[in-house]
């Protein structure tokens, strides 16, 4: 079971703490400026991902798009 924390940054400020360190500040560094942990930060940057948080989403933005205008349309 995990842990339920409570946030105290924001993400824009995690990716420009991670955008830092591979710019060559150190994580220490990055943690003052930022506030975030060095855990969360080392975390980030060993991630092989784009960066997108959560699931795969099942349609496209295409799919996605249609699918809204179907629904407002029965709305009418």
């Amino acid at each position: 079971m995990s842990r339920k924390r409570n946030l105290q940054y924001l993400l824009n400020d995690l990716l420009l703490a991670v955008q830092d360190v591979k710019a060559g500040k150190s994580q220490r560094q990055a943690y003052v400026d930022y506030k975030i942990p060095i855990g969360t930060i080392k975390s980030r940057m060993s991630r092989s991902s784009t960066g997108a948080i959560g699931r795969l989403t099942v349609l496209s933005q295409l799919q996605e798009q249609l699918f809204m205008m179907a629904i407002k349309a029965c709305q009418d």
